[in-house]
């Protein structure tokens, strides 16, 4: 508490003292009333002042600081639910000009479902940004035109655009420069994952990435996951450090987490090795970032929530443990990437029993993918087609296919189905004495 200012103190002090020298009486009787006849105390200002203090990290403030009476009131603030983030939509989207075909409450709702995770902040920046992209992607789009009237050659990048975005010229606005569906998708996409890449890839690793996203992640999510998420991008467009990417986000966002439901993740993260080693018979470095994501998985399955294997023999856990041996990844448990958040991978890791439980996991997961995309093979030609042709499928194009695809489900009979050329595949520099052509020694005539 702050002390009373200088000048009041002296100048009331000075008063009470030339009243006492004039005699005054302190107090004055009349009747039943008493009147006092000196000047009060000076008090100490009032600012009407709040100490705030802000910290995502509260656990980690002193404790002294913490107790009871140090602050008067802790406020908590989370991401806002889905309702929440409909009214947030509902209150940026009302400051931008935006297609009418936004005002539907379905689109709302689906907006809403999209932005599971952001802040109010990020809902506003988002809906900000779609004013930019709109405006680029017609500018863009009017060079293009120009271009292909004029009979001028187009690049790679821009053939690319020319064939996603030549139908919108059919669409009598479609040089009006309001928020539409497709740039609030771009700019969420920009916000969560980065700017669109076009130009980091090529046509061999398009195809390669399709199969990865699709028949690595989007079937094992439907398969396993589909009771729990729900995708809302599937892209072969590279964005930050990715190539392609299936986002999902969860249906019921404050749901637990049963077992059953974290081992479809695990599965949907292992997905990718299993899928390349299917199709292309080896699998290339982009699967470490799913394989660094599945060991994290298993880990917390066996040291955080006391998790185990699902039953089988003493046979078959063996196999399950050598296939998880070799897909566990050790950049999770180095010394030099455990901080508070995942630090107990390595006391996991460091018991031998918690370590095979952690192997059987990852294996069972390989097995059980391997098993279904050896049934559904034929369900990622169609739509790694559509991929390569659009890039990204989001939104109903998105939700359409989510709902018709048909996966044909996992019977008892297909547990005697193993992966052992996908575990090990066959070395590809021998090749069969019919394929071998003849070459002549050098300097022979």
């Amino acid at each position: 508490m702050d002390s009373p200012p200088l000048l009041q103190r002296v100048l009331r002090s000075k008063i009470n003292e030339l009243l006492d020298v004039l005699l005054v009486p302190p107090v004055l009787e009349i009747g039943k009333r008493r009147l006092y006849l000196r000047l009060p105390p000076a008090q100490p200002p009032i600012y009407n002042i709040y100490f705030f203090a802000a910290t995502n990290r509260p656990h980690l403030i002193d404790p002294a600081m913490r107790r009871p009476g140090r602050f008067g009131k802790t406020v908590v603030f989370t991401t806002p639910g889905e309702a929440e983030r409909e009214d947030i939509a509902d209150l940026y989207l009302s400051k931008v000009v935006h297609h009418p075909s936004l005002d539907d409450p379905d689109r709302r709702k689906e907006f809403a479902r999209v932005t599971v995770g952001l802040s109010p902040a990020e809902i506003e920046q988002v809906i900000r940004d779609a004013v930019n992209y709109r405006y680029d992607h017609i500018q863009l789009l009017k060079e293009v035109k120009a271009a292909v009237e004029a009979g001028r050659p187009l690049d790679y990048r821009m053939q690319r655009f020319w064939e996603r975005h030549r139908h919108e010229l059919d669409e009598e606005d479609w040089d009006n420069p309001w928020v539409t569906w497709d740039a609030l998708m771009e700019s969420l996409a920009a916000l969560r994952h980065g700017m669109a890449k076009p130009t980091r890839t090529t046509e061999r690793n398009r195809e390669r990435t399709a199969y990865h996203e699709f028949a690595g992640h989007f079937l094992p999510l439907k398969y396993f996951c589909g009771e729990w998420y729900r995708p809302i991008v599937l892209s072969i467009m590279p964005r930050g450090e990715a190539l392609g990417m299936v986002a999902h986000v969860p249906i019921e966002e404050h749901d637990p987490q049963p077992q059953r439901m974290l081992e479809g993740l695990l599965r949907v993260s292992i997905g990718s090795i299993v899928a390349e080693r299917l199709y292309f018979q080896d699998n290339e470095p982009g699967v470490a970032k799913d394989l660094e994501n599945a060991t994290r998985i298993a880990t917390a399955m066996v040291g955080l929530f006391g998790m185990v294997p699902r039953r089988c023999s003493e046979e078959e856990r063996a196999r399950y443990a050598r296939i998880g041996e070799s897909l566990m990844s050790v950049a999770g448990a180095h010394p030099s990437l455990l901080n508070e958040g995942n630090g107990f991978i390595g006391a996991t890791l460091a018991s031998p029993g918690k370590r095979e439980d952690v192997c059987v996991l990852l294996g069972q997961a390989f097995v059980d993918v391997y098993r279904l995309l050896r049934k559904n093979r034929e369900r990622a030609p169609p739509v790694v087609r559509e991929l390569l042709e659009k890039d990204e499928i989001v939104g109903r194009g998105l939700e359409s296919l989510w709902e018709n695809l048909q996966i044909e489900p996992l019977l008892h009979e297909d547990r005697a189905v193993w992966p052992d050329d996908e575990v090990a595949p066959e070395n590809p520099f021998y090749r069969s004495a019919r394929d071998t052509v003849a070459v002549e020694p050098a300097g022979t005539e």
